[in-house]
């Protein structure tokens, strides 16, 4: 028997259910991406057609299944906060860290200007947060090739760094449409390249460690975060903050600590780990490893 699944979460099933309840057969509610919760709750689920109906959660999630079943997936973003409804992978929770498990693409993707729009401003501004991660992600793949030979792109580099410089508003449809236009384009580059590398870097690294110092009775927006990253190692990385931090703006995305909720505290904690986090879970070489490298060095040098 055919069944039609839905994949969403309680709070937009509960602002947008009624326009969707006819198509569905079936209603997942989600609420965690933790790669245990989502095998106990996914792994065994019959459908024959998946929508995911909301953020990156819901959408990564109606990804896994679609790749389990071999059925049609379609995407519906009622928010555009990050790429998940572009890639191929789903973004989970495993070990205190964030992993990427190789899924499927949509079948279909459905925008509803209306729809995206109606949300409050910063959470699609958020997406900007994915593109100008290409700032620091791009410095961080040049010193990688400088510093241990790693292959680099120029041109991607280029190309990705151009997309930063296409930062608006997203309160429009034609600003939905301009920010839909470059994560696109951010993801033709990293699948041109075949990984991330272009446009993740040390700030997502700092968000994924950071992840694990938040306040666990609130959400945050992933752009946001990053944006944040973009600050912060950006100042590591010696960039023109004004520049930077005036492309943020331009967008409309957060990413001030205060705005955003995140506790100064959990910012130091990230700060003071990053390097050793960075080298145990493996991560692309970053200014993180830069500095720790430098760092060294100037202890061997003042050294006895």
């Amino acid at each position: 028997m055919s069944e039609r699944l839905f994949i969403t979460t309680a709070e937009v099933w509960a602002r947008y259910g009624a326009r969707f309840a006819a198509l569905a057969d079936r209603v997942e509610l989600v609420n965690s991406t933790t790669r245990e919760e989502v095998s106990r709750r996914f792994d065994d689920i019959e459908a024959s057609e998946v929508y995911g109906v909301g953020g990156g959660q819901a959408i990564d999630i109606a990804k896994y299944i679609g790749a389990r079943r071999g059925c049609r997936v379609v995407a519906v973003p009622t928010i555009i906060s990050v790429d998940a409804f572009l890639v191929g992978d789903s973004a989970m929770r495993a070990g205190g860290r964030v992993i990427y498990v190789p899924t499927k693409k949509p079948d279909e993707i459905i925008i509803e200007p209306e729809i995206v729009l109606s949300a409050p401003p910063r959470m699609n501004s958020a997406g900007w947060g994915d593109v100008l991660s290409i700032i620091t992600a791009a410095w961080d793949w040049r010193a990688a090739h400088e510093d241990t030979g790693e292959p680099f792109d120029e041109d991607i580099a280029r190309q990705g760094l151009a997309l930063t410089e296409q930062a608006a508003p997203v309160d429009s449809e034609e600003g939905l449409a301009r920010l839909v236009a470059a994560l696109r384009a951010e993801v033709e580059l990293c699948e041109q390249w075949g990984s991330a590398r272009p446009e993740e870097g040390s700030e997502h690294f700092f968000v994924y460690t950071l992840e694990n110092h938040l306040p666990q009775d609130r959400k945050f927006l992933h752009g946001e975060l990053v944006g944040l990253g973009i600050c912060l190692m950006a100042q590591w990385q010696g960039q023109d903050l004004e520049h930077v931090t005036g492309l943020m703006d331009r967008a409309g995305l957060l990413w001030q600590a205060d705005e955003i909720g995140v506790p100064e505290q959990a910012i130091a904690t990230t700060l003071k780990e990053l390097p050793e986090r960075a080298q145990e879970l493996g991560y692309a070489y970053s200014v993180i490893n830069r500095r720790a490298r430098m760092a060294k060095q100037s202890e061997r040098g003042n050294g006895p």
